[in-house]
């Protein structure tokens, strides 16, 4: 957290790949919280039952946000329209997150745009060796590799 100035973070997980990857995360939640006992963690995840059900009861998460980004193949920011889309995304920008972190290799760029749009001062996120152009580079401070 060396971009952090406090012992205190706002740390937002964005873990909008689906219900078995939000369960995998788990553990990065623990870590964070025994590393950095005063951290405050929100998840993001897709909007539904199962993924809320797995989160409920985490002891470390302080908001569950549940966005529906994507059904059925189609992406809801253009499908619900832009303005309700961009009110969601300027609700997440205005929590002011110090950190945030897309969790597994998630290579929809929508989700990277979606980061940058938080602006968190820390942008935690992965680079694709299997793209042609990764674009990764512009949303991110700090590339995982896959």
């Amino acid at each position: 957290m060396s971009n952090v100035k406090s012992d205190t973070a706002n740390v937002l997980i964005i873990a909008l790949s689906g219900a078995g990857d939000v369960l995998m995360a788990s553990p990065l939640i623990d870590a964070l919280y025994n590393s950095y006992p005063k951290t405050n963690v929100d998840i993001l995840v897709q909007d539904g039952d199962l993924t809320l059900d797995l989160l409920k009861y985490h002891p470390r998460i302080r908001n569950i946000l549940q966005l529906r980004f994507i059904k059925e193949g189609q992406f809801l920011f253009i499908k619900a329209g832009v303005i309700r889309s961009c009110r969601e995304f300027y609700r997440l920008h205005k929590t002011a997150y110090d950190i945030s972190i897309n969790i597994y290799p998630q290579a929809r760029y929508h989700y990277s745009v979606l980061a940058y749009f938080i602006s968190a001062k820390l942008r935690i996120g992965f680079s694709y060796d299997s793209q042609a152009l990764n674009i990764n580079k512009l949303f991110f401070h700090r590339l995982v590799k896959e």
